[in-house]
């Protein structure tokens, strides 16, 4: 009986330590198990967390390069059509100008030439200085263009025969000087002659 009754109670502990084992064993499992299952849970939510600062920020940034080039290309836009708008003006008014200084060169030829009594060069000064005057009026109409709106054909109109004009009194420039050379030849020719025959006359006299 007593041995029976040992048996009893040893196979009592040995149940009762694996059952307990089997629990503590479960538990540490169980426990360490849920452990990295939080931990892990906290690594992909911090990390999905970081990717998606990450792709905001890079969204950021590209947003705001995006956005800055295009402004930058706005104002340089800006400032070339200003620039654009400044040459309209600029460049027909140096025009002008130098097309003034023409004018008064050519007032001058026909003063010489109207004192000297050279009719033909005379009026052929005349003309280009006519021609000189509707060149700057032409440039002025272009530079009035580039200011304020003004007709296109109207303005190409102008333009053409501004242009038509200019070649007329370069024209009659060349043909005015050509004239009043030869005509100052004539006048030499006559001069020497007649100082020629003075001298002829004072040489044959008594």
């Amino acid at each position: 009986v007593e041995r029976m009754t040992e048996r009893i109670g040893e196979r009592l502990a040995e149940r009762v330590g694996e059952r307990v084992g089997e629990r503590v064993g479960e538990r540490l499992v169980e426990g360490v198990g849920e452990r990295l299952a939080e931990r892990s849970a906290e690594r992909m939510v911090e990390r999905g967390a970081e990717l998606a600062l990450q792709r905001a920020g890079q969204g950021a940034a590209r947003h705001i390069v995006g956005r800055t080039i295009g402004e930058s290309l706005r104002m340089t836009e800006h400032a070339a059509m200003h620039a654009l708008k400044a040459l309209r003006v600029l460049v027909p008014f140096v025009g002008m100008l130098f097309v003034i200084h023409l004018a008064e060169h050519d007032r001058h030829r026909f003063i010489e030439e109207w004192k000297a009594k050279r009719s033909v060069s005379c009026g052929l000064f005349a003309i280009a200085l006519l021609g000189d005057v509707t060149d700057v009026l032409a440039h002025v109409c272009v530079i009035c263009a580039g200011l304020v709106h003004i007709d296109h054909g109207f303005l190409h109109a102008v333009e053409n025969y501004g242009m038509g004009f200019a070649v007329m009194a370069c024209l009659s420039v060349v043909a005015g000087e050509i004239m009043s050379t030869k005509s100052q030849r004539r006048e030499l020719k006559a001069k020497t002659k007649a100082v020629a025959k003075f001298v002829a006359l004072a040489h044959t006299s008594p």
